[in-house]
């Protein structure tokens, strides 16, 4: 009984971790989009303005 319980939660805690993992990862490939859209759209700026 006390081992299922220790083994349920041990599997709760891992899928909670992956669940943040992958938020973190998504987030991180956003930034990263967003990084690139703002050096294109710095370098065009840069290109018309001078």
């Amino acid at each position: 009984m006390l081992t299922s319980l220790i083994l349920r939660r041990r599997v709760s805690a891992v899928s909670k971790d992956e669940a943040c993992a992958q938020a973190a990862a998504t987030s991180h490939i956003r930034l990263l989009c967003y990084l690139q859209l703002w050096q294109i759209i710095s370098f065009r700026f840069n290109a018309s303005s001078s």
